[in-house]
């Protein structure tokens, strides 16, 4: 859903929202630079913040599709709790990442 021409909320598949804003569209590079913007809600995705970029290339009569992303996990200090460390970081945006090729 677009808020503004910069903004668009993501509705994840457990009913969750993320805002996401468009830092830069490069035509030529065929790519896409985002970030998660706003308050994170955390059920939605355990992370304090997230970069990413989309990049799409020509490779023969397809299109190759280069998703990259950096975040930092929820918790950024020492002893993070359950559902806010490293590894529900990774997984929460691998999934993120998946569900939106599809």
């Amino acid at each position: 859903e677009a808020v503004n021409d910069r903004q668009q909320k993501i509705t994840l598949k457990n009913g969750k929202q993320l805002l996401q804003e468009i830092d830069e569209v490069s035509a030529g590079d065929m790519t896409v630079s985002y970030r998660l913007s706003g308050d994170i809600d955390l059920e939605a995705l355990p992370v304090s913040s997230l970069n990413g970029k989309i990049k799409v290339s020509a490779e023969g009569a397809n299109a190759k599709v280069v998703w990259t992303a950096r975040y930092y996990r929820a918790f950024t200090g020492n002893e993070p709790p359950a559902g806010q460390d490293d590894e529900s970081a990774k997984n929460a945006v691998d999934t993120f990442v998946k569900d939106g090729l599809q």
